[in-house]
């Protein structure tokens, strides 16, 4: 199932069908886990009404540890649900950091508030202003994983 939750021509018959089959949507292949809503919550290719749908529905901490992490890196979820992701913070933060859809105001935050932690999630933000970014370059200065050149060039590609 996980397979055709990856796929790119995904609809809503998917979702409908992983709920509808009365398993657990967690399965384990020997110490990995998979989960098939998940798979289908961070394609890309999964309509916005479909992730609108994953996110209402699946709110217990079981499934939502699956589901939440690939609602927030997914460029499609819906904007009201980003922000709502947003809000919660905590673990979704990282997926939120690297999404072009993940709202402005949040990565402005995170750009002036937490370089040092979430710096390469935002450099590889494309969403993200010149002028945040500019913030955070400056605040991964003397950062150990921080590489300066390869910053200057995302801000030189940026103009």
């Amino acid at each position: 199932m996980t397979f055709v939750a990856r796929q790119p021509d995904i609809d809503g018959r998917v979702y409908d069908l992983l709920c509808g089959t009365g398993l657990d949507p967690v399965m384990f292949d020997g110490d990995t886990a998979y989960c098939a809503i998940g798979e289908l919550a961070s394609n890309t290719a999964t309509p916005p009404h479909v992730l609108s749908k994953i996110f209402h529905d699946v709110q217990e901490p079981h499934l939502a540890r699956w589901t939440l992490p690939g609602l927030a890196a997914n460029r499609s979820t819906p904007p009201e649900i980003l922000q709502s992701l947003a809000d919660r913070g905590g673990d979704l933060t990282d997926g939120l950091a690297s999404n072009p859809s993940a709202p402005l105001g949040f990565l402005e935050r995170l750009a002036r508030e937490r370089p040092k932690e979430y710096g390469l999630a935002l450099l590889e933000n494309q969403a993200l202003p010149e002028e945040a970014l500019v913030k955070v370059v400056e605040g991964m200065k003397g950062d150990e994983l921080f590489d300066e050149e390869i910053a200057t060039s995302i801000l030189a590609h940026e103009n």
